[in-house]
């Protein structure tokens, strides 16, 4: 498996050399016998100039985390890929900070594809880390002071979100919160100019009250809540404004009625496919496509995870890149100085 991940590597090097021709693209694998540019996420991370791409490749090795006050652009190929049987670049932490100039700081950095412990945002002495794209991630938490203009879509988040009231005009827009156990307020802290909409949260916990907006004071539309415990009858919510989000208790208890207007309350959201039946958490195998055509948002297009025509990826594969779908070793010996043949399918997303 190390030695298809080594090849992969190379072959996704030459895809990304095409696809970001105009950046620096530095490679990390910690595979054995990689040809990568580091092994070490914080080396490369180092070495990178602003609005650098740093690749990481998966591997069945956890990589440490880094930290940058660099506008950095951070890569995998998935957090759950296809071609590596669901094995993905698993980090422990990505720190985004400010150095008090606008040449040492993280703003505007970007991160998709990868599977992640946490990523976090330091205030610094001087200046914010503003305008910051989380995109198609396998997330635990994400925390953050005092940033504007965050973006976070099309994630799979296990537990929460925190920021503050100072941190304006975030998106929270698109993701499936898997919120397992008894962990309370996925959303914690959100401006009064948050947006959060289309997100799907989930929880298997047997608290009375799934807390969904903790001190929060954001507009909320198009939300799928579900509850996959009996003992809990109502969804928490925290000054937020709520529109066209449906509240369901797969275990049958009726929950009481949302707040605010055009709710859809005790209804099944009607997934293409939920198995085995009315068990939500994420899973690969469900469709996760609002199929009751009168469940729909504030703009018209269904509420969940698909609406405003977002293409959620179950897999996380980045839109700013190819990926792979399928690799053939067409020669599995090679002689001294011969040519390895594959065979690639790629897709955009």
């Amino acid at each position: 498996m190390k030695n298809s991940f080594t090849k992969i590597a190379t072959i996704f090097t030459l895809v990304l050399a095409n696809a970001f021709y105009a950046q620096n693209i530095i490679t990390v694998d910690n595979n054995v016998n990689s040809s990568a540019n580091f092994t070490s996420l914080q080396a490369a991370i180092n070495s990178a100039q602003p609005n650098d791409f740093i690749y990481i490749s998966p591997s069945e090795t956890s990589y440490e985390g880094g930290t940058t006050s660099k506008k950095l652009h951070f890569r995998g190929i998935g957090h759950t890929p296809e071609v590596t049987a669901g094995i993905s670049a698993n980090i422990g932490a990505i720190s985004l900070i400010s150095s008090g100039t606008p040449a040492a700081s993280a703003a505007g950095s970007s991160i998709s594809g990868l599977q992640i412990a946490s990523i976090s945002m330091f205030q610094g002495t001087a200046l914010q880390v503003n305008n910051v794209t989380i995109e198609n991630n396998l997330i635990n938490q994400i925390s953050a002071t005092n940033a504007d203009n965050w973006v976070v879509r099309g994630n799979i988040i296990t537990s929460r979100i925190i920021t503050d009231i100072n941190s304006n005009n975030w998106l929270i827009v698109n993701n499936f919160f898997n919120v397992l156990g008894a962990s309370l307020d996925p959303l914690n802290g959100l401006s009064v100019d948050t947006t959060v909409s289309n997100n799907i949260f989930v929880t298997t916990g047997n608290q009375p009250s799934f807390t969904v907006f903790t001190n929060c004071f954001n507009v909320a539309n198009n939300n799928i809540f579900i509850s996959q415990n009996a003992a809990t009858t109502g969804i928490g919510i925290s000054n937020a404004i709520l529109s066209n989000n449906l509240s369901f208790n797969a275990a049958g208890t009726t929950m009481a009625a949302l707040l605010g207007t055009g709710n859809f309350n005790n209804v099944n959201p009607s997934f293409t496919t939920i198995t085995p039946a009315n068990n939500f958490t994420f899973s690969l195998a469900n469709n996760y496509n609002v199929s009751n055509a009168s469940l729909v948002g504030v703009d018209g297009t269904p509420i969940g995870i698909f609406g405003f025509n977002f293409p959620f990826n179950k897999r996380g594969y980045p839109f700013s890149m190819p990926y792979i779908e399928s690799m053939n070793i067409l020669n599995q010996t090679i002689p001294l100085n011969g040519t390895l043949q594959v065979d690639v399918t790629a897709k955009s997303n």
